[in-house]
């Protein structure tokens, strides 16, 4: 028979015991040998195997065989578990580069049993593994065990800022935090809302970065290509009915490309 002391389940760093015992027989005339996951890695005279600091490793299964003049006999196996704090979370942070309109938080983390994991962005909760609820409808919540991840749609400015991850168990909790820089421009009208033919209107490329010396804006007008430069303004000095459209820019400098969303020109 083949025992465990104090527990098959135990915290990790403490000692633990496994005892295979014989009744009826005489133990110094014994032979052990001792399997993990029906692999062998020990063998003697000795009938009692210690961890004096149990590690993640020592989680697996054990059965022990015994041997003597009469024959041997092997244990049934019993199961040892470790249990273990959140280690270091890990924080991936990135966006979608083809279109730059969805960004991605990926926190993972290893840990036994699972964490509760909760992302926040300047210290404003976002989403935890316990509840599903987004704090608004761009986001979409995956949460699985020790992964919590958010998507991100249609990235915005205010996306921008310090995300961090908290992963907590019963043994302890971990954080792990980063910034998070938008990829994102707008387009600013100058007048805004309905314009009237003749007006003059001036629409701007605005870029989380601020304006860059070596930035290109590109301008688009119902999705086609209208022109580009170095200039972060689009200016029509006298709107028509045939100006009204949607516009958008994109502003692509050394440290990346920034893509607006489309806004809508109104003429009347």
């Amino acid at each position: 028979m083949l025992s465990v002391s104090p527990s098959s389940s135990i915290r990790e760093g403490e000692p633990v015991t496994l005892t295979c015992e014989v009744p009826g027989e005489d133990q110094q005339e014994i032979h052990y040998s001792w399997f993990k996951n029906n692999i062998w890695f020990k063998e003697g005279s000795a009938r009692i195997l210690t961890f004096q600091e149990v590690t993640v490793g020592d989680t697996g299964y054990y059965t022990c065989k015994v041997q003597n003049d009469k024959g041997s006999e092997t244990s049934s196996a019993v199961s040892l578990t470790v249990f273990y704090p959140p280690r270091s979370p890990s924080l991936a942070l990135f966006q979608e580069t083809q279109r730059g309109q969805q960004g991605i938080v990926h926190c993972t983390v290893d840990s036994n049993p699972q964490s509760t994991l909760s992302l926040f962005r300047d210290q404003r909760l976002l989403a935890t593994t316990s509840s599903h609820s987004a704090p608004n409808q761009r986001i979409t919540i995956v949460a699985t065990r020790n992964s919590l991840k958010l998507e991100i749609q249609k990235i915005t400015p205010e996306d921008e800022g310090e995300y961090q991850c908290v992963a907590t168990n019963k043994y302890g909790n971990a954080t792990a935090s980063s910034f998070f820089r938008s990829q994102t421009a707008r387009v600013v009208a100058s007048p805004s809302g309905k314009l009237v033919e003749g007006q003059r209107v001036t629409l701007t490329c605005v870029t989380t970065e601020g304006s860059e010396e070596d930035t290109t804006y590109t301008w688009y007008k119902n999705a086609k290509w209208l022109e580009q430069g170095q200039k972060d303004s689009l200016v029509l000095s006298a709107v028509v009915r045939e100006d009204a459209g949607t516009f958008h820019c994109v502003a692509e400098n050394k440290k990346g490309s920034h893509l607006s969303p489309p806004i809508a020109l109104r003429v009347l």
